[in-house]
């Protein structure tokens, strides 16, 4: 324990080997059967940590990166962070494809949609529709009238809303041609965009009727969840706030 404590670095580097060895070699599944029965809250309480570290993480990540408008850039990130998709339904969420294909070739194989991610509930296998867009994506388009408050959604974003309900409606009518071998189904098929940061909303003398007017609109959008980043990333905050407050990470 001294030498670990003293030397932090060199302990880390171990126990990401060890950890790469039980993921990897045919000894490993028994390796860690043995760990948690000898040790079960031992392990109970590594997972956590871990668990925990990961969730801040990302939170981190978050804060670095918010300033990025390269939407490759998140589609790669995000990618490796799924479980967010998870926390923005309150159920999980299983990725199915990145890029995928949701139909709508013409007849000479042009055209055709690609979804940022495709995804599906897990306990009932209804589909999802994820596009998503930037932390500097533009929430609002400029005042429609001047004095009068009124701020209509961005071409971005709406944008963004009209493709997702296209990819959605596309997906559905050539289903039995696409979905492969994909357990799927339509019923109560979900659209999410995840676009901007709310932080646009709070800046100028002008700040209460912007937030007033994106809350209105993306609450009358039909069938479509719009969130921010920082929504989306806020979640975790929250949920490591309880974690920190001693409930455990499985019952949460």
């Amino acid at each position: 324990r001294a030498f670990f404590d003293g030397h932090q670095k060199d302990a880390a580097d171990m126990l990401l080997k060890l950890l790469e060895w039980l993921s990897q070699s045919p000894q490993g599944a028994e390796a860690a059967r043995r760990l948690v029965m000898t040790a079960p809250q031992k392990m109970k309480e590594m997972t956590s940590l871990l668990g925990m570290e990961s969730l801040k993480e990302t939170v981190q990540f978050f804060n670095t990166n918010k300033q990025c408008n390269d939407e490759e850039f998140w589609q790669r990130e995000l990618s490796s962070r799924t479980f967010l998709f998870s926390q923005v339904f309150s159920y999980p969420i299983i990725v199915i494809a990145q890029k995928a294909y949701v139909g709508g070739k013409e007849l000479n194989n042009r055209g055709g949609g690609l979804v940022d991610f495709l995804a599906k509930v897990a306990a009932t296998d209804s589909v999802v529709f994820i596009e998503i867009k930037t932390p500097q994506t533009p929430l609002l388009g400029s005042e429609y009238r001047r004095g009068v408050g009124a701020y209509p959604l961005s071409q971005q974003l709406n944008g963004a809303v009209a493709q997702v309900l296209r990819y959605r409606q596309s997906f559905a009518q050539n289903l039995n041609n696409i979905k492969g071998n994909q357990k799927i189904s339509t019923a109560g098929a979900k659209c999410l965009v995840i676009a901007g940061d709310s932080e646009q909303l709070k800046r100028g003398p002008d700040a209460t009727e912007k937030k007033d007017c994106f809350e209105l609109q993306r609450e009358h959008i039909r069938d479509v969840v719009v969130l921010t980043y920082d929504e989306m990333f806020s979640r975790v905050s929250q949920l490591i706030q309880l974690l920190e407050k001693g409930v455990s990470i499985n019952a949460v």
